[in-house]
């Protein structure tokens, strides 16, 4: 018993004279994650060449499969709700690239487009095929949110169903991660 008690006294004075900068550093994770970003500040207006239209009539009648499906975003600029519906990856997704104004469809099968209003998200929904999963992704906003910033966010509920019905219409798996 008593060797045991000279071994762990031994252990502690040893482990106690260590000096790494890691353990004598003031360096915080938390402090650093609570100030990282700031004055960055959100963009208050759409970015691009153009602002999203609601003309869908360049797009392909059938999207391409998506392994990984597809990701829908929406956000609200000032009276108009925007939606971009993007191929699924594991690659993260850049703010700017999401709301940035045009289409891409890329031979590989990417597929990015961005569209202003309902009833052209719907008629973009109508291409894509169906079985397919769609993640829609952003937050329920305060109801006096007033600070002018584009959040990916969602829209009144009664959007929300609104295309939730259209894509079980379409036979599309649609997966809203709102708080319910």
């Amino acid at each position: 018993m008593k060797r045991i008690f000279v071994v762990l006294l031994v252990a502690g004075l040893l482990l106690s004279g260590c000096n790494r900068a890691a353990s004598t550093t003031n360096l915080s994770p938390i402090d650093q994650a609570q100030t990282a970003g700031a004055g960055t500040a959100l963009p208050t207006a759409l970015s691009g060449t153009a602002v999203p239209d609601t003309d869908t009539s360049s797009l392909p009648e059938t999207l391409p499969v998506s392994e990984k499906g597809y990701e829908l975003y929406s956000w609200q600029s000032n009276s108009s709700w925007y939606f971009t519906l993007i191929t699924g990856t594991n690659a993260t997704k850049d703010f700017n690239d999401i709301v940035t104004a045009g289409n891409t469809l890329s031979d590989d099968g990417f597929v990015k487009i961005t569209v202003r209003g309902v009833d052209a998200i719907k008629d973009v929904l109508k291409r894509v095929p169906a079985d397919s999963r769609i993640i829609w992704g952003g937050m329920v906003l305060p109801k006096n949110e007033t600070t002018g910033s584009i959040y990916l966010s969602y829209p009144p509920d009664s959007i929300v169903q609104d295309i939730e019905t259209t894509c079980s219409d379409l036979g599309l798996k649609l997966t809203t991660i709102q708080a319910q």
